[in-house]
Formats: C-alpha cells, sequence, structure tokens
C-alpha cells in the first residue's frame, strides 16, 4: 500500500494499491525516455519560464 492505515485515523482518503500504481508509472517512465530530448527541451523551456516570472535576472544568466 501506497499509504499506511492508521488505526482509529479519521481520515477517508482512499489507500492506492503499488501494485496497481506500478504499472502505469512504468509506462509513463518508459514513455519520457523514449522521447527523451523532446522531454527535456519542454522541461528546460518551462522552467526558464518559471524563473522569469519570480527573478529579474535574466535566464539564460541563471542556465548556462
Amino acid at each position: 500500500m501506497i499509504r499506511p492505515e492508521e488505526k482509529g485515523s479519521d481520515c477517508s482518503s482512499p489507500t492506492i494499491n503499488e501494485k496497481v500504481l506500478k504499472t502505469p508509472v512504468v509506462k509513463a517512465m518508459n514513455e519520457v525516455l523514449a522521447e527523451k530530448d523532446t522531454f527535456l527541451t519542454v522541461l528546460k523551456e518551462n522552467i526558464a519560464t518559471v524563473l522569469n516570472e519570480e527573478s529579474d535576472q535574466a535566464t539564460k544568466d541563471i542556465i548556462p
């Protein structure tokens, strides 16, 4: 299980079995790795966007 249940806990959140998550997570990771060049390009663009929103310093000075 992903989240252990505590006895007497009032938490109503569902617990997800790890075996149920394993296949889709591995599939998603394999898809990202297969297209890593595209993924890295998009990731760098997203990081640059966030840095530009929160900083006056140019992104090119922060990310080589």
